[in-house]
C-alpha cells in the first residue's frame, strides 16, 4: 500500500517493482481527491485520460525513471486534450492540442498526470482565487491564503492529493505558496527547463527575463529528480540554455551564510523564533553558517529594477493611453514600491529598459561574488506566516503583524522577487511551525547554474530539520 503523503521515491520504487497494482495506484489517488478536493479546491481540472496514462506507466514501469510518480500542473501550462484556462472565464472551452515541454518530458519518464491546479486570474496574484473556480484554501488553516500564484500546486502536495507539482515564478509564485503549505519547492536557474506551452502574457512572447518554471513537492530529492527530468533545451524555447546537470563534486565543507532580518522588510516575531531555532540546530550539525548579507545588497534598489523591468514586459502591449493613464495615476494611488515601479514603466523608452538591464547585471554580479566565500544562503521567503484571506485582486492592500501595517504586495514577494531580478536558483524548505501553528520556511539561494549541488545541499539541511510535515486534514 502506497502511502499518499510519501515521498515520491517511496511511491516510485514499489510501483515499478509491481508491488501496487495500477488499480490500487488509481483507488488512492481517486480517494485522495475525494477527501480533500472539495474542500480545499487545490485541483479544478481531473485529467479524463487518468486510468489510461497510468496503465501505460505501468507496461513500461522497468524503463521509465518516474513511473508511478503523481503530478499535477498549474493551469496556465498547455496540456493535450484537457482544458487549460489560465484562470480566465474567457478561456473556459480552450482545449490545447499538444503537452507543453514539462508535461510531455514527465509523461514520457512516467509520471502520471492528476490534473490542473487552481490560480489567480492570469496568475497575476499572491493568492489563489479566480471568479470561475473560486478559492483555494491554505490547508493548515482555511481562514489563511494558501499564497500564489502557484497555489493549487503548494495544497495539492501538502493534501497528498498529488506527489509533484508544477507552477511557474515570475516573483515567488512558486516558493510562496509552499511556504505558506509546508511543503518544499524550487525555482531554478533562469532559462533551464523550456516554457513552451506556458501561457505567460501577451500575444508576443515579451516575459523574456525572471520568468521560471518552478517544481513543488514534499521532500528535495523529488525536485531533483524532476528537475533532471524537465531540464534542458527542447528546440522551441531558445532561450533554454544547455548545461551538465549531473553534479561530481563531494559535499564536504559547506559554508553557508544566513540573514533573517532585513531592515528594509522586517520580519513577524513568529518567522524570527522558528527561524533562528533551525539555524541554531543546523550549526550543530555539519554545517558552517554565518550571519552575513551581500555588500550592496540594497533591497529597495532591487524591488524598484524588479519592479521597472517586470512592467516594461508585462505592459509591453498594453494600449498607450492606458498606459500614460497609470504613469500618472501610479505615484499617487500606489505605496508600494514594485508596483509603483512597474506600473510607472510603462510609458519608459529603450534607455530605460536597457538601464534596468544594466542594474540587473550588476545585482547577479553582487550574488555571484557572494558566493565565491559560500555555497548557499539561508533567508526567509515570506516576512510572515500566510495571512487571512482577502478580496481577490486586491494585491496592494496592508499585511498586519506584530501589530505593525506593511504593504502587502511587497510583505509576500519583497524577499523571493530579488532571485526572479537575478536569475539564481532557490530551494524553499520547511524549517518549522510558528507559535500559532503555521508553516514557516527558508530560501536556499545558491550559484546560477549550480542547480544540482543546490539541492543536493537542500537535501543535508532536511535531514536536519523536520522536513515536510503532514497538516492534520479534514475531510470533505
Amino acid at each position: 500500500m502506497i502511502n499518499p503523503f510519501s515521498r515520491g521515491s517511496e511511491q516510485i520504487l514499489p510501483f515499478k517493482n509491481g508491488d501496487v497494482p495500477v488499480a490500487e495506484l488509481i483507488k488512492i489517488i481517486d480517494d485522495q481527491l475525494f477527501k480533500y478536493n472539495k474542500k480545499f479546491n487545490a485541483v479544478i481540472t481531473v485529467n479524463p485520460h487518468l486510468n489510461i496514462e497510468a496503465k501505460k506507466s505501468f507496461e513500461s514501469k522497468e524503463n521509465l525513471k518516474l513511473a508511478g510518480l503523481t503530478f499535477t500542473v498549474k493551469d496556465m501550462i498547455e496540456t493535450a486534450g484537457i482544458r487549460t484556462t489560465n484562470g480566465k472565464s474567457s478561456l473556459l472551452k480552450n482545449i490545447p492540442l499538444k503537452d507543453a515541454t514539462v508535461v510531455s518530458r514527465l509523461k514520457n519518464a512516467g509520471a502520471i498526470l492528476i490534473g490542473k491546479t487552481n490560480l489567480p486570474e492570469g496568475a497575476m496574484d499572491v493568492q489563489t482565487e479566480n471568479k470561475s473556480f473560486g478559492r483555494t484554501l491554505n490547508p493548515w488553516d482555511t481562514d489563511r491564503t494558501c499564497g500564489g500564484s502557484s497555489g493549487g500546486d503548494a495544497v495539492s502536495v501538502a493534501c497528498g492529493m498529488s506527489t509533484v507539482g508544477i507552477g511557474t515564478d515570475i516573483g515567488g509564485s512558486v516558493r510562496i505558496p509552499a511556504g505558506m503549505c509546508g511543503v518544499f519547492s524550487f525555482k531554478p536557474t533562469e532559462n533551464t527547463i523550456p516554457k513552451t506551452g506556458i501561457m505567460f502574457p501577451g500575444t508576443i512572447k515579451t516575459v523574456r527575463y525572471m520568468a521560471s518554471v518552478g517544481i513543488i513537492a514534499r521532500s528535495s530529492n523529488d525536485l531533483k529528480s524532476v528537475f533532471s527530468i524537465i531540464a534542458g533545451p527542447d528546440g522551441s524555447d531558445l532561450d533554454v540554455v544547455s548545461y551538465p546537470i549531473i553534479h561530481q563534486r563531494e559535499l564536504k565543507d559547506i559554508k553557508i551564510a544566513s540573514t533573517i532580518d532585513f531592515k528594509d522588510l522586517p520580519v513577524s516575531k513568529e518567522t524570527y523564533i522558528v527561524l533562528e531555532n533551525s539555524i541554531a540546530h543546523l550549526k550543530n550539525s555539519i554545517f558552517s553558517i554565518s550571519e552575513d548579507v551581500p555588500q550592496d545588497f540594497n533591497l529597495t534598489q532591487i524591488w524598484k529594477t524588479y519592479g521597472g523591468l517586470f512592467g516594461i514586459m508585462a505592459l509591453a502591449e498594453v494600449n498607450i493611453i492606458i498606459k500614460k493613464f497609470l504613469g500618472i495615476a501610479a505615484p499617487v494611488l500606489i505605496k508600494d514600491t514594485i508596483t509603483k515601479e512597474a506600473i510607472r514603466a510603462a510609458n519608459s523608452n529603450f534607455s530605460r529598459y536597457f538601464e534596468l538591464l544594466e542594474l540587473r547585471d550588476y545585482f547577479t554580479l553582487i550574488l555571484e561574488l557572494f558566493f565565491k566565500k559560500y555555497d548557499a544562503w539561508l533567508i526567509p521567503i515570506t516576512p510572515m506566516p500566510a495571512p487571512p484571506h482577502r478580496k481577490a485582486g486586491k494585491i496592494h492592500t496592508v499585511v498586519e503583524y506584530d501589530g505593525q501595517k506593511h504593504p502587502g504586495h511587497l510583505s509576500y514577494v519583497g524577499l523571493t522577487s530579488p532571485f526572479n531580478l537575478t536569475g539564481h536558483p532557490v530551494v524553499t524548505i520547511p524549517a518549522g511551525l510558528s507559535p500559532s501553528g503555521l508553516p514557516v520556511g527558508f530560501q536556499l539561494v545558491g550559484r546560477k547554474f549550480d542547480d544540482i549541488r543546490l539541492l543536493e545541499i537542500a537535501n543535508l539541511i532536511e535531514k536536519g530539520l523536520e522536513g515536510f510535515v503532514r497538516p492534520v486534514l479534514t475531510t470533505n
